[in-house]
């Protein structure tokens, strides 16, 4: 210990000796230290950390497997599936379904539109998670005519009870509806999604036909089983409907909460690291340069019986000493960059409110300081103490052998940063040209001069479907008498990420096997598609003449044209979207052109 103590001190005053090289090797560390830390920390809270649920590797999210015009492998399930996989299933030990959604809330000083979920009642006990006050739903509570309850967030009640010794069991206006508050959750629970303030217990209806489809599934496996069991037991399953075929797409929790977040993540995880080794590679030719300055001074203590051990222990620990100096800044400049991520990052990516620079976060840095010590000091170190003392301790004198192993030794890390340098512009180029090629992606809509807002119409007040038609045409037509408005429309989803409703259908004129289908459907106004920009391929848009009382009109787009009328016209098709008791019957009046509506990529 005293040998290190000496070695230490020793190093210190050697280093204070040239603060000019010490601070550009102390900065030149710190950035490529503090670029690895920060986003180490987003790493960690993202993708090391264990997610916030029981065992969460037994949750698994469901989806149907529909055609790609209805979302392919993400097509949400109707409560028919759900259903069914619960009446059947042999491998789950709890199965549910949620929904996103949104509420009205007029307790507040205004009325506020807030993002919420309406889950089964066995939601939380699939993810293991526990009311911070009160309870969760009960059993009962997820059947039709059942009292309105509601879990609220930690942060909803912070927002608007945070005043409030007790909320529990306190009513708030939902919808112009009276909700029963149950429980609060706990600070950290953020599922489905970040934004989602308030639970609400879906009530399940009978179903009287397959669709529509608008669950995502949830469950929770029975010890020991596997992913692959399951999903070869819900795809045969019976249906109680005769027509139907039952695919099922399954998810761990885990891939669905991270999705596509992983890869980015370890890409930048990977150009940090880059970046620190060009750094070491720096810092490193500086210590070769440097040592041609202290040939004579470890000559000397070779010469006064210094072992070569000795001198390499010694110039280690200065370099140590540099990469924890350059550590420790990097820490404050990464606490910085932290604050600079959290405020730029998408507001996708999941579990972004645990990013911080915790004891995880200081370990990784502390390893990360001492092996860039090591990888920056060696070379550097093992050269310095390979001497010739005869030639060295002359007046002058210098080894020709000793340079051009010297300049081997630089050639090398030249080379080494060069490498590092050129990979990490080639990645950073291709990322660009994706990213510039992600922006040149055709939308299927114009959005220069659209403006858009969500509006929730819910209640007594609006109980009736001619009441809501009645408060959307007003809003329509009130909107396009203001200065400047082209055209007004509304919808119940808007692209290119809200779209989460699909149902089932048959075409007339065909066998139901061979007719039978799956789609997104969007509802909308007579200029939807002129206020969007939407090209028509074929047929006509809506008119005014597409009423109620006229003839039931839809409009299809090219995609599912190519699917279901590969080799015929659509034009004049007619399409039954409920059964043979409740047929529902539209026919194509139109073929518009594709609309990005779940995602740019």
């Amino acid at each position: 210990m005293n040998n290190i103590f000496q070695d230490l001190r020793y190093g210190a005053r050697v280093l204070l000796k040239k603060p000019g090289f010490t601070l550009i090797a102390v900065i030149t560390l710190a950035l490529g230290i503090g670029a690895n830390t920060a986003i180490f920390s987003v790493v960690n809270a993202v993708l090391i950390k264990p997610l916030p649920f029981a065992e969460p590797e037994r949750i698994v999210m469901v989806w149907n497997r529909g055609v790609e015009a209805a979302g392919g492998d993400r097509t949400p399930l109707a409560v028919a599936d759900l259903l069914d996989w619960r009446t059947q299933n042999r491998s789950c030990e709890s199965i549910g379904a949620f929904q996103n959604a949104s509420y009205n809330f007029t307790g507040g000083e205004l009325p506020e539109q807030v993002r919420s979920a309406r889950v089964t009642a066995n939601f939380f006990t699939i993810l293991g998670a526990h009311a911070e006050q009160g309870r969760t739903f009960l059993p009962d509570e997820e059947h039709p005519g059942a009292e309105p309850v509601v879990v609220i967030g930690h942060q909803f009640r912070q927002k608007h009870f945070a005043e409030d010794g007790e909320v529990i069991g306190r009513t708030i206006s939902l919808n112009g509806t009276g909700y029963t508050i149950v429980g609060v959750m706990a600070e950290d629970f953020d599922f489905p999604s970040r934004d989602v303030e308030l639970w609400a217990a879906l009530q399940l209806q009978t179903p009287s036909r397959r669709g529509p489809y608008y669950l995502t599934g949830i469950a929770r496996l029975k010890p020991d089983v596997m992913l692959s069991q399951t999903r070869a037991e819900m795809n045969s399953m019976k249906s109680g409907f005769a027509s139907d075929k039952f695919d099922f797409n399954l998810l761990s929790i885990n891939e669905f909460i991270l999705g596509d977040v992983r890869p980015a993540l370890l890409v930048l995880l990977a150009a940090v690291t880059l970046v620190l080794l060009i750094a070491a590679a720096n810092v490193a030719n500086l210590l070769l340069v440097r040592a041609s300055g202290r040939v004579k001074e470890i000559s000397i203590r070779t010469a006064l019986g210094a072992r070569r051990g000795r001198i390499v222990r010694q110039l280690l620990t200065e370099n140590l000493l540099l990469a924890f100096s350059g550590g420790v800044l990097g820490v404050l400049l990464a606490m910085w960059g932290v604050e600079l991520l959290i405020r730029m990052a998408p507001e996708d990516i999941p579990r972004l409110q645990h990013i911080s620079i915790d004891a995880g976060v200081l370990g990784w840095t502390a390893l990360v300081s001492i092996v860039t010590g090591i990888i920056f000091g060696l070379a550097p170190a093992l050269q310095s103490s390979r001497l010739n003392i005869n030639e060295t301790l002359k007046e002058g004198g210098r080894s020709a052998t000793e340079s051009a192993s010297k300049r081997r030794w630089r050639n090398l890390l030249m080379i080494s940063e060069l490498a590092m340098a050129v990979m990490l512009l080639v990645g950073s180029g291709l990322l660009v040209k994706s990213f510039r090629q992600l922006q040149r992606v055709n939308p299927g809509v114009n959005p220069e001069r659209v403006l858009t807002m969500l509006i929730s119409l819910r209640g007594q007040r609006y109980a009736e479907a001619q009441q809501v038609d009645n408060f959307y045409s007003k809003l329509v037509e009130g909107v396009k008498l203001l200065p400047g408005v082209e055209a007004s429309a509304v919808s119940n989803f808007m692209p290119p990420d809200l779209r989460d409703y699909s149902s089932d259908f048959t075409i007339e004129g065909r066998p139901v096997n061979e007719s039978k289908g799956i789609a997104d459907v969007i509802i909308v106004s007579q200029d939807y598609f002129r206020a969007l920009g939407v090209p028509l391929r074929r047929g006509r848009y809506f008119s005014e003449a597409d009423s109620q009382e006229s003839t039931r009109v839809m409009i299809i787009n090219e995609m599912m044209a190519r699917q279901f009328f590969p080799n015929e016209d659509p034009l004049g098709k007619r399409v039954n979207w409920g059964n043979e008791k409740e047929p529902r019957i539209k026919e194509i009046v139109g073929v518009v052109g594709d609309v990005k509506y779940d995602g740019l990529e």
